[in-house]
């Protein structure tokens, strides 16, 4: 039976793997229907208006494999554009006063508690190979920054910055022409 207005689902489970079939374990969705641009194999909407912190997904992990694990294979031979990870944010209505600051993704890492060894903490690891048919171009990082009185592509804290080079040792460092 389907979930209707007002109800709610709650699972839990002991097991250690992520359902991929109904009988595998806690969860498993598959959508076989037609292909159309406004198919969706998980829909989940917040109308929170509260001023407080609402979180519309929380994934709460305390094991080493990857807490969200996308893994997008595109099949067709049609040119277009296909992110495998889109994050839109809208905000709309009018602040009175105060500070309004809106962030489209934040990534907060914390290494801690470690005796021995060498320890390496990445906030973002983009790892990118192009195709080699055709015309190609690889991004690495594509930044647009328009509309606004400021406008800043990148803003660094802390740290040394290396184009070309993999270890600087000065605020900024170039290697290359």
């Amino acid at each position: 039976n389907g979930l209707t207005t007002g109800s709610a689902l709650a699972m839990s489970t002991s097991s250690n793997n992520l359902a991929t079939t109904a009988a595998d374990g806690l969860l498993a969705v598959t959508y076989t229907g037609a292909s159309t641009s406004t198919n969706n194999l998980l829909f989940l909407k917040n109308n929170s208006t509260s001023a407080t912190a609402t979180t519309g997904i929380l994934i709460d992990q305390n094991t080493q494999a990857n807490a969200i694990f996308i893994d997008h294979h595109i099949t067709t031979t049609t040119a277009g554009t296909y992110p495998s990870f889109y994050i839109d944010v809208d905000r709309t209505g009018t602040v009175g006063s105060g500070t309004d600051h809106i962030k489209g993704a934040q990534i907060d890492v914390n290494t801690t508690g470690a005796s021995a060894g060498t320890i390496t903490t990445t906030g973002l690891d983009i790892n990118l190979t192009g195709d080699s048919g055709g015309t190609s171009k690889t991004i690495g990082l594509d930044i647009a920054v328009a509309s606004a009185d400021t406008k800043y592509a990148l803003l660094t804290a802390g740290g040394n910055v290396g184009i070309g080079e993999s270890s600087p040792q000065d605020t900024l460092e170039v290697n290359g022409t």
